[in-house]
């Protein structure tokens, strides 16, 4: 089978060197190939849609092949379409076809033939005809109370942003509470962009935090999926003091973290989330328990490592476990803290807020350079807080896999690496004012190994101090130095 890239490639719509940046953008943003490629611009989703459908051998349907009234079926739950993004099309003696934005989903196809106990044919279709198409049942049906509100899971995409606004102007931005003034508060900040497949058990799994009062402030970033009906259903019964929602910046997941980061939220503890992973019942109170121990003038960031978890929520590893101490030398070329596993104390936030905007690779990885590198400190917990999900559409993921690590090492050898510190690094020379002056020395010392000839290369690598986590990594570090990859 052609990978979607040959193809575009042959019919003209995409260059060599086009496939080769939705790679790397591949690697930071997440998604599958054909939707980064809709991001960068580089083809409109039809483009990419006729392709895939053309890599798939299936069907493209667009919305005239839609039944103009639903398909009801007995056994499949409508919680269970918007999570997966499909929908019936038409049923046969044959059996049933259904419309999917991912149909080589394998999960899919295999729970929908257990699931009808027949015959299950996959067709492609555009999430948008396919929302649009789960949202008439939902109209019709009405008020009954485990439904979503017709005002905002039914609207159309520009009604739903309205909505969010409207949700974001109601939002509580203080976490006053008079009588529990002794249990810390804890804003946790949620990005989310048509993530409902698992939504719903990541916001539960906060919301059973022990220990601990939350606020979730989410920033949607444009969601055409089930998202907004999600959010606005837990909001219901869980109460509007526990969850609000305000309008992304829809400029990507970093630019959407900041604009949470810098906005005018007051608490304890704030806490970075994802919207695919499952909590501990501890999490929080087990960071807080570890901030709480220092100093409150002193920036300061809790992480740990992660269970792995597949779609189903089976355990399947861990994360890679740590040993060398956090600090800004190993931070420079590394993140050991994923995002999803973060809390900080409130000095750490204002730290980043008064910072402000900066072009970075990642938020949680700028957080761990910035808050190191002005003297301030990063607890890593070698036990696991959460359960981290490993999906197509995560594709970041864990790197746990030989697979996994040879396109790591490859993509860093073909310079993604040497992008990425070039980014950071010119981030960090336009605050260079908050860095305590010996991490100065090594941000100069660690810029200077990337462009001198050789030797001094290798000496200012040495003068650095910079490390890797493992013995392998660093060896990784001064081949990179050596090839002029770093």
């Amino acid at each position: 089978m052609k990978k979607l890239g040959e193809l575009l490639i042959e019919q003209g719509k995409l260059s060599e060197r086009d496939v080769e940046r939705t790679l790397l953008a591949q690697i930071e943003m997440g998604d599958l190939f054909g939707q980064v490629l809709v991001k960068l611009g580089l083809v409109s989703d039809r483009v990419a849609a006729v392709a895939l459908s053309q890599q798939l051998d299936i069907p493209l349907l667009g919305s005239a092949d839609f039944p103009k009234e639903p398909i009801h079926l007995a056994n499949l739950a409508q919680d269970f379409l918007f999570s997966n993004n499909v929908v019936p099309v038409a049923v046969t003696d044959a059996g049933i076809t259904f419309a999917a934005s991912v149909p080589q989903d394998p999960f899919l196809d295999k729970a929908l033939a257990i699931a009808l106990d027949g015959t299950v044919f996959m067709a492609l279709g555009l999430e948008s005809d396919i929302n649009r198409a789960l949202q008439n049942p939902v109209k019709r049906e009405g008020d009954q109370e485990d439904a979503l509100d017709d005002d905002f899971s039914g609207q159309a995409e520009d009604d739903s942003i309205e909505h969010l606004k409207d949700l974001a102007s109601e939002a509580p931005v203080m976490l006053g509470c008079p009588d529990a003034d002794d249990v810390p508060a804890v804003v946790v900040l949620l990005c989310s962009y048509n993530g409902g497949r698992f939504l719903g058990q990541q916001l539960e799994s906060i919301a059973e935090q022990e220990g601990v009062r939350v606020v979730v402030h989410v920033s949607d970033d444009g969601s055409q999926d089930q998202t907004p009906g999600i959010l606005q259903a837990f909001r219901k019964r869980r109460g509007e003091e526990l969850l609000s929602v305000v309008q992304g910046p829809r400029r990507g997941h970093v630019d959407n973290f900041f604009s949470l980061i810098f906005s005018k939220i007051e608490g304890d503890y704030f806490a970075y989330a994802d919207q695919d992973d499952i909590w501990d019942s501890d999490k929080l109170s087990r960071a807080i328990g570890a901030l709480s121990s220092l100093p409150a003038d002193l920036p300061a960031i809790y992480c740990s490592r992660s269970r792995l978890i597949d779609v189903h929520g089976n355990d399947i590893g861990l994360s890679p476990l740590f040993s060398r101490p956090p600090g800004f030398a190993n931070a420079l070329i590394q993140n050991i803290g994923g995002g999803n596993t973060m809390v900080m104390n409130r000095k750490a936030r204002n730290l980043l807020s008064a910072v402000g905007p900066v072009d970075v690779v990642t938020h949680d990885w700028w957080s761990y350079i910035l808050v190191t590198g002005s003297g301030g400190t990063v607890i890593y917990d070698e036990h696991p807080s959460l359960r981290y999900r490993q999906h197509q559409n995560n594709l970041i993921g864990s790197s746990m896999s030989l697979g996994d690590k040879s396109k790591r090492y490859w993509s860093a050898l073909r310079g993604r690496n040497r992008i990425w510190n070039t980014q950071n690094i010119a981030a960090l020379q336009g605050v260079r004012s908050y860095l305590t002056i010996e991490n100065q020395r090594i941000l100069d010392n660690f810029d200077a190994a990337r462009d001198k000839p050789l030797l001094r290369r290798l000496l200012n690598l040495w003068r650095s101090g910079v490390y890797a986590q493992s013995t392998l990594g660093n060896i990784e570090l001064i081949a990179a130095v050596f090839f002029k990859k770093l």
